[in-house]
């Protein structure tokens, strides 16, 4: 006769599970991301619950990350299940991070230093980036002379001083050239009456004032003539 010999294999659980989790730190920055791996014993499938504020995040996998955007404290929960359910905890620490304030825009004429000062409680690490090839500084508020007109785009980085959580904010510098002041008239001799035409000429002006015989005549770029009739 003939002989069939079926062969299957079977694997037998623990009767025991042991819900372990594995996270790659417990204590972050608001905006890090946090991973977490299942390490359970005895298991075939987990639940990860990730305690953020809505309550509603679940993931449904061996592991998987999170990204917490707000400071405070999580409480994440890990459900393995196999032959029986076990259930771990594990708490997430997340750090504000520091406030710092900068102005948003700093106009200066060329040979002037810009005093900087970053606002803020409870810094360390400060350092500033002047954008113009000089060295950094890591005073609070360092005295900066740029090389030379142009916009200049200043970042500064810090850290707070507990929980080591950086920031960095940057700030624009305009530095203007130095202005020429320069005018032409049509001619500088003239009988009465005369209506003297002037024309500006002056290079990187921004404000002005006209003055004829030491009185203001005008506050405008393209003054008005200036009439002589004794």
């Amino acid at each position: 006769g003939s002989e069939s010999i079926a062969v299957v294999q079977v694997t037998v659980l623990p009767n025991v599970v042991v819900a372990l989790i594995g996270v790659t730190d417990v204590d972050v920055c608001a905006g890090d991301l946090v991973s977490v791996q299942n390490i359970s014993v005895g298991d075939t499938a987990v639940v990860i619950h990730w305690g953020d504020p809505d309550n509603n995040t679940t993931t449904i996998f061996e592991g998987g990350s999170f990204n917490y955007t707000e400071p405070g404290e999580y409480t994440v929960m890990l459900v393995a299940f196999g032959c029986g359910i076990d259930t771990t905890y594990t708490t997430i620490t997340v750090n504000a991070l520091p406030s710092i304030a900068l102005d948003d825009l700093i106009a200066v004429c060329d040979g002037d230093p810009v005093q900087f000062n970053v606002l803020g409680a409870g810094l360390a690490g400060v350092t500033w980036d002047f954008a113009d090839g000089s060295p950094t500084s890591e005073l609070i508020d360092p005295l900066h002379l740029f090389p030379g007109p142009g916009t200049y785009t200043v970042t500064v980085n810090v850290q707070d001083q507990g929980s080591l959580c950086p920031q960095s904010d940057s700030v624009t510098v305009v530095v203007r050239p130095t202005p020429l002041a320069q005018f032409t008239v049509d001619t500088t001799a003239f009988c009465l009456p005369y209506t003297l035409s002037l024309t500006n000429t002056v290079q990187a002006g921004v404000d002005y004032e006209w003055l004829v015989d030491d009185l203001p005549h005008s506050f405008a770029p393209a003054p008005t003539d200036r009439i002589f009739d004794m």
